[in-house]
């Protein structure tokens, strides 16, 4: 399904002080999403289709705001209803992005991620799963994927609420326009713009070897500490 071929759901779309949750699956979006907006939450089927997305309030800085948890998919390229209804969202006017990524497996949401980049919306991201990754021995050099990716990121570990106050912080000031805005790496947009008509398996894994090129991932034998913060 195109995006052309998806209605518009206007009750979700026309929400006013919208933020969106998003990620691919299984990032652990859930757990942040729990934690910002608490019990009072909505779970709606998308107008037209079975695709379910979830919907919360929350509060930053005195402002209440309508978290969305949109569905989880790896790219925008609306070939899927997920992926169509995920680019509806974004274009919907949303005041800033919460971009949850998987460190135990980057390269699977880099795509999105960058995707992303080119509506120019204030985002702030969650390199979550750290200590998966630190487990197999994954290292990511923070300072630098932050500046590839062109934004501010708070390395987690959702179900233990770490880096929960920093990414709050961020969000504050995503909403306020008070956050550094980065152009892309010329090196990534060749990455990303290198995988395009790939199958996803095969993009996953060209992604990868990317990555490691330019640095930003390092496998080693022996799992190491990472950094929790980027550098003020």
């Amino acid at each position: 399904m195109g995006c052309h071929d998806l209605k518009e759901d206007p009750k979700v779309l026309g929400l006013q002080n919208k933020v969106l949750l998003m990620g691919s699956p299984n990032v652990g979006k859930s757990v942040f999403f729990s934690a910002l907006t608490g019990i009072h939450v909505v779970s709606s089927n998308y107008a037209g289709t079975t695709v379910s997305y979830m919907e919360g309030k929350m509060n930053l800085a005195g402002q209440n705001y309508s978290l969305i948890d949109v569905p989880g998919t790896y790219t925008m390229s609306a070939n899927s209803e997920a992926e169509a209804i995920a680019v509806q969202f974004v274009r919907s006017g949303p005041k800033a992005v919460f971009f949850v990524l998987d460190s135990s497996n980057l390269e699977g949401s880099l795509r999105l991620a960058l995707e992303l980049r080119e509506f120019n919306i204030p985002t702030v991201y969650a390199l979550n799963m750290m200590d998966v990754a630190e487990r197999k021995g994954i290292q990511i050099n923070l300072p630098l994927l932050s500046q590839k990716l062109g934004g501010q990121i708070v390395s987690t570990v959702a179900v233990k609420k770490e880096g929960f106050t920093e990414i709050k912080q961020l969000l504050e000031k995503a909403l306020q326009d008070e956050l550094p805005n980065y152009p892309l790496s010329a090196a990534v947009i060749a990455a990303i713009a290198a995988v395009q008509t790939m199958p996803i398996q095969l993009k996953i894994a060209q992604m990868k070897a990317k990555m490691k090129m330019i640095k930003v991932i390092n496998i080693g034998s022996k799992p190491k500490r990472f950094q929790k913060k980027l550098p003020k």
